[in-house]
């Protein structure tokens, strides 16, 4: 994710993030805390919650799917795990 991008991105971040806070609140930060984050506390949050997500996430589980998608667009563009630019 490009520096120049940040303020985009920290926006559609915080958007996924919020979104996913409404359905599972004690999964996900809310607005505040999110607010509260550096750009770079909250893109380290983000990576390490995309990590997660591709890593171990139930199938099954909408919200965290939606998230790892949103996430995964805004970070690395669409790019799918194991693929490289």
């Amino acid at each position: 994710m490009p520096e120049e991008d940040i303020d985009v991105n920290r926006f559609a971040l915080v958007a996924i993030l919020v979104a996913a806070n409404a359905k599972h609140p004690a999964e996900y930060p809310d607005y505040e805390t999110l607010n509260e984050m550096s750009d770079s506390g909250l893109l380290a949050y983000a990576e390490g919650l995309l990590y997660s997500l591709e890593h171990s996430s139930p199938a099954k589980d909408e919200v965290a799917a939606e998230v790892r998608d949103g996430l995964r667009r805004v970070i690395r563009g669409g790019e799918q795990p194991g693929r490289t630019r």
